[in-house]
């Protein structure tokens, strides 16, 4: 009996250090952020740039997709600011065209993460519009880089790398078609 009531107070004081040891823990989050350096002009938009996630990207973490029908958001791998808001700021600071101001950019972005196997994986659609909201260009755009390195330091930058590429490669779509109008 004596041992009994031992074994259940040793229980108990262990349970509650563990119990103690979990609530007093803090998560240590890596964070990224992909506008450390853009003008600073470039966080100020005049609202002509709409961008949307694809709804599996808005939850605050870096996306790898698992299979062709499942994705996992990293739990302690995050974005230091909302990824919108990051990829229209890098898209303001990015985009060359003449007369800009009288233009509206919807942007939607499908893919923005990696994938199991390595890849870092950016697809998005640019519609553009007139102030008149006529549709004056339109196109589909998809990225893919193999990374160099493991981790999600490599995955973030070839993300950033492809979203660049992407917004460089607008630029002279559109720019030539402005031009040959």
């Amino acid at each position: 009996m004596f041992f009994k009531k031992i074994l259940t107070i040793a229980t108990v004081s262990v349970m509650a250090i563990l119990i103690n040891a979990c609530q007093n823990s803090s998560i240590d989050y890596n964070r990224y952020f992909l506008v450390a350096d853009v003008k600073s002009s470039s966080f100020m938009d005049n609202g002509s740039i709409k961008l949307k996630l694809n709804e599996a990207l808005s939850n605050g973490a870096v996306v790898i997709q698992m299979s062709d029908v499942s994705l996992y958001s990293a739990t302690n791998h995050r974005w230091a600011d909302k990824l919108d808001s990051q990829l229209k700021t890098l898209w303001v600071d990015r985009l060359i065209c003449d007369n800009c101001k009288n233009l509206n950019f919807n942007i939607y972005v499908s893919e923005f993460n990696g994938t199991y196997d390595g890849y870092a994986n950016v697809a998005l659609a640019v519609q553009v519009y007139d102030k008149k909201q006529k549709l004056v260009f339109s196109h589909d755009y998809k990225q893919s880089l193999a990374l160099e390195q493991d981790g999600y330091n490599a995955l973030v930058s070839a993300l950033k790398a492809n979203y660049i590429e992407i917004i460089d490669t607008f630029n002279t779509d559109f720019n030539l078609k402005v031009k040959n109008k």
